[in-house]
């Protein structure tokens, strides 16, 4: 299908006919008689999520979604490299096939460096593993001590706030798993 330089494709020209990229893979036709469909093929990278105590992954991915101090991050393959502090919240991971693992994620270092992200966690736990009702306590206890009277010092008021963003952070996974 020649087309002069000028003439844009279509969105419906781009889905027929053979493999529009290179490194495109089929996707299944939609219904009985639908035409063949590509779809761009993603690269896999290497994750690795480690704890100072247990590696907990170590597998190849397609993108890895997760908080640093200052905000989401996501990774796909080939990043720049860098180095970052990370935050309190959801880490996400797509495989793939379409698969995906959800953790609550709370402190620690990521490295991206030749195609391999490393996350250097201070804790770590499966969404599906998440105990609302303990994290509710975890929640109360740290708001409680946050508000008793007297003077904290920074560093203890440093640390009740860190516990209650990350009981914050898994009463709201809590409430996404299963």
């Amino acid at each position: 299908m020649a087309r002069p330089p000028s003439t844009k494709v279509t969105p419906d020209e781009w889905d027929r006919g053979p493999d529009p990229l290179p490194c495109s893979v089929p996707r299944p036709p939609s219904g009985e008689g639908a035409p063949d469909r590509w779809r761009p093929c993603v690269a896999n990278f290497n994750r690795a999520i480690v704890t100072p105590s247990e590696q907990i992954l170590d597998d190849e991915v397609t993108e890895v979604e997760f908080p640093q101090w200052d905000g989401q991050r996501g990774i796909l393959t080939s990043a720049a490299p860098f180095v970052g502090r990370l935050g309190t919240g959801r880490l996400r991971i797509r495989y793939e096939q379409g698969a995906e693992k959800n953790f609550l994620l709370a402190g620690g270092f990521a490295e991206m460096h030749d195609n391999r992200l490393v996350l250097v966690a201070d804790e770590i736990v499966a969404v599906a593993d998440i105990d609302a009702a303990a994290a509710k306590s975890r929640f109360d206890a740290a708001v409680a001590a946050i508000a008793e009277p007297g003077t904290h010092s920074p560093e203890a008021r440093e640390r009740l706030e860190h516990e209650r963003q990350v009981a914050a952070a898994a009463l709201s996974l809590a409430g996404t798993a299963g």
